[in-house]
């Protein structure tokens, strides 16, 4: 899946869209892990909202992630299992 820009006016729906879209993958993809990265306030009603959406009632390979601690704890996992111990994942402008 490529980098997409879901572009629209207030309330039409592109968080829904979005959702619809890594629902559809995850489904497609059950070996694969999906992150969504959202606020920090918005972590728990994310969630909510992709158990309800998901057919299947449960989001098994989808992470949702606030910009904060969990999302560099993440990609440093995720960078030190592929590279080795050698890795560092600093936290820039945010």
């Amino acid at each position: 899946m490529s980098l997409q820009f879901i572009i629209g006016n207030s309330g039409a729906g592109k968080s829904d869209t979005a959702y619809e879209n890594i629902i559809r993958e995850a489904s497609a993809n059950p070996d694969r892990l999906y992150y969504v990265i959202v606020p920090e306030q918005f972590t728990m009603q994310t969630q909510k909202t992709l158990v309800e959406m998901h057919p299947d009632g449960g989001i098994l390979n989808i992470d949702i992630l606030s910009f904060g601690e969990q999302l560099f704890y993440k990609l440093r996992s995720a960078f030190a299992h592929r590279h080795g111990s050698q890795c560092t994942v600093t936290c820039v402008g945010v």
